[in-house]
């Protein structure tokens, strides 16, 4: 079994919403911990592993647990992947990342020494976004993710990460398809940041399935969808297909 510790926030939790069901569907043997707070920046996270503050909402594959801290859980449990992100409007902002993520990462890997360690990259915002966040990338898309793109391989080059998981690149390589190609067709993102309940977490899950666990979403069968998205008619379908041969040309390489 693998056990794998994903500390972050809302962009994990969109990350993470499909990842377990494409891991069983797959056979591969996933218990997925997860310890969030919605908008938490890298700071943050270092705040709170320095005062050891229970300020996490805490599952264990999707199962909610008591609030926890970052020392309750990472130094008692034995993980074989770890995942961190900074939060989504600071991702392409060099000067946010330092000292917090060394101090971060040198934790984690004191205390989960035989644990990979990876980068969660995260996408840029829609191109109509209102999100206040937007502003320091003069609202523009491709100014972000640039951005996003030049930072993470800069801070990579510092920390050694063992791997980047590359949901940026996947979200943005799609928005060039046609099916995606918004405002015409569907947004990726449902509210200009967070992902769509169907297209954008399908294919954040699915990049995710492919980086960490090493499967093949091409061969994936799944199909639980969060009910809201209603029953998937034959446009819906295609652009699941369109998804998964994208994710895996980016992620099979």
């Amino acid at each position: 079994m693998i056990k794998m510790l994903s500390i972050g926030n809302s962009f994990s939790q969109d990350a993470l919403f499909y990842f377990k069901g494409l891991a069983d569907d797959a056979g591969i043997e996933v218990e997925v911990w997860h310890m969030c707070i919605g908008g938490c920046s890298l700071e943050r996270h270092y705040n709170n592993m320095m005062a050891d503050l229970p300020e996490y909402s805490f599952s264990i594959n999707g199962e909610v647990r008591p609030a926890a801290t970052l020392s309750e859980v990472i130094e008692t449990e034995q993980f074989d992947i770890v995942t961190i992100q900074q939060v989504s409007h600071m991702s392409g902002l060099y000067s946010t990342y330092h000292p917090y993520v060394d101090a971060l990462a040198e934790y984690i890997r004191k205390h989960q020494p035989n644990a990979k360690l990876f980068w969660h990259k995260t996408w840029a915002y829609e191109k109509d976004s209102s999100h206040s966040g937007f502003a320091p990338y003069s609202k523009s898309q491709e100014i972000m993710y640039k951005a996003i793109c030049k930072v993470v391989e800069k801070v990579n080059d510092e920390m050694k990460f063992d791997g980047i998981i590359p949901s940026g690149d996947v979200i943005q390589t799609l928005r060039s398809r046609p099916e995606f190609n918004y405002p015409q067709e569907p947004s990726l993102c449902r509210d200009g940041f967070h992902m769509h309940l169907l297209y954008g977490r399908y294919a954040v899950a699915a990049t995710w399935f492919e980086t960490l666990l090493g499967g093949n979403i091409l061969e994936s069968k799944f199909n639980s969808f969060d009910e809201r998205v209603g029953e998937l008619g034959e446009t819906a379908l295609h652009r699941i297909e369109v998804i998964k041969q994208t994710v895996h040309e980016l992620c099979s390489k």
